[in-house]
């Protein structure tokens, strides 16, 4: 008899960001089940609900059709969400993850319109930008990875 394989960290990560991202885009388990057996992943509702609950291992077809269910890249889903970060200086790296944080907490349905405005924050977004701009100047490797990070986004928003 096959022994069982638990479902991994990263496994966790993809049923969290599943169960999110489906309850903030207002699908249901069959919509979801609909739409990954549309792109090419034949699922049922009890299979997404697996998913979704880290009763079901997923594996790279499974990620390639949340791919494009979500229209979220797969690293997004295997790493959690949008709050995960990739290492840099200290001040890019706070202004970074309140970014994140801040985009995290409206997707779950959070009220932010009391703590910041609209202006703070195109002014931390314009801020940041300017130092990375600033930063991929000097350095190739950071200039690689930033256009890496924006292919990502633009891909999960299916440009």
């Amino acid at each position: 008899m096959p022994t069982k394989v638990e479902v991994g960290a990263i496994g966790q990560n993809v049923a969290r960001v599943v169960a999110t991202e489906r309850a903030h885009q207002g699908l249901s388990l069959q919509d979801v089940a609909d739409a990954m057996t549309a792109a090419g992943r034949p699922i049922s509702r009890t299979g997404v609900h697996r998913i979704e609950t880290g009763l079901r291992r997923v594996d790279a077809d499974d990620l390639e059709a949340l791919e494009r269910v979500f229209k979220i890249t797969a690293h997004t889903l295997m790493r959690g969400g949008a709050v995960q970060l990739y290492e840099t200086d200290d001040q890019e790296k706070f202004a970074r993850k309140a970014l994140q944080w801040i985009a995290a907490a409206e997707r779950a349905g959070v009220d932010l319109g009391s703590l910041l405005t609209l202006k703070e924050l195109n002014d931390q977004a314009t801020d940041l930008h300017r130092r990375q701009q600033e930063r991929a100047a000097k350095d190739p490797i950071y200039r690689a990875k930033l256009a890496r990070q924006a292919r990502d986004f633009n891909r999960a928003l299916g440009e």
